[in-house]
């Protein structure tokens, strides 16, 4: 009985001693640059080019397009007008295609 109150008062003077000294000190928060819309609009196209479908992928990709509309209007629009084709593709084997063509042109 004497052991187990011992191990007790153990764990609960080192849980203590856990609590009271935590983690450290805080670190300096370091800014991670976001990657510019073009990447992530590839990296999304990228599985439409493998699996010859479009899933959740599509709505990033609108996402980005918005993104990139606001630095390069004409881009943008471009983009906007092949991505319309993609989507519209009746086949796996057209949204390959046509998703490698957009990719081309990123």
């Amino acid at each position: 009985m004497k052991a187990v109150l011992k191990t007790c008062a153990g764990l609960a003077l080192l849980v203590s001693a856990l609590a009271v000294t935590g983690c450290g000190p805080s670190s300096t928060p370091v800014d991670v640059p976001n990657p510019p819309a073009t990447a992530a609009i590839k990296q999304n196209l990228q599985g439409a080019v493998e699996t010859g479908q479009l899933g959740s992928g599509m709505m990033a990709i609108d996402n980005e397009i918005e993104k990139l509309a606001a630095t390069d209007a004409a881009k943008a629009a471009e983009l906007k007008k092949e991505f319309a084709a993609v989507k519209s593709a009746s086949s796996p084997a057209q949204v390959k295609a046509k998703a490698k063509e957009m990719m081309d042109k990123l």
